[in-house]
């Protein structure tokens, strides 16, 4: 694995344990607004997460933002990591999966899904399929659409299919920095 590529898995499962930790109503992030979700469509079923949060991640000369949403439960979690600097992001902003995990460019981005406590899936450089589009920024939320295809983690050709992710949108509270 690469430095780049395990700094956006450890971001991942940062975002992931400060979501699952919330207590909230459905469908809300950590101040209560009902509309912080992030839905999708895996492989043709409807799910949708709620405690949407968007987490502002530097590391080094590396910005990015993690897009990060949960069950109440915690045992299913969603990231899409943005290589961006969030001062920077505006509304009508593409991101795709970039093919060189070891020099990911500004508008480059990776997602995560967590299915249990044992699955994780994700975009692979050797098959870069998928893309975010940001459709509103504000100084509370982030909004946008995603699609793209996830693999095992070790797959990194991506040669076997797992999650195919369609018709995704998301609104993330803006929330802390790390």
């Amino acid at each position: 694995m690469t430095k780049i590529y395990k700094t956006a898995l450890f971001c991942f499962l940062i975002a992931a344990s400060f979501t699952a930790c919330k207590k909230n109503d459905k469908n809300s992030d950590s101040k209560g607004n009902a509309s912080a979700i992030l839905s999708f469509d895996d492989n043709g079923s409807k799910v949708t997460l709620n405690n949407c949060v968007a987490l502002d991640i530097s590391t080094g000369d590396l910005k990015q933002i993690s897009i990060t949403s949960n069950e109440n439960n915690g045992n299913r979690n969603f990231s899409i990591s943005l290589i961006q600097d969030i001062t920077l992001l505006k509304a009508g902003d593409k991101f795709t999966v970039y093919n060189d995990v070891f020099n990911l460019p500004v508008g480059s981005m990776t997602m995560f899904y967590s299915t249990s406590a044992t699955g994780l899936f994700t975009t692979q450089a050797g098959n870069p399929v998928g893309s975010v589009t940001i459709t509103a920024v504000s100084s509370t939320e982030i909004k946008g659409n995603f699609s793209g295809n996830l693999y095992d983690t070790d797959d990194s050709e991506g040669l076997t299919l797992k999650h195919k992710i369609t018709d995704g949108t998301f609104t993330a509270s803006r929330s802390i920095s790390l």
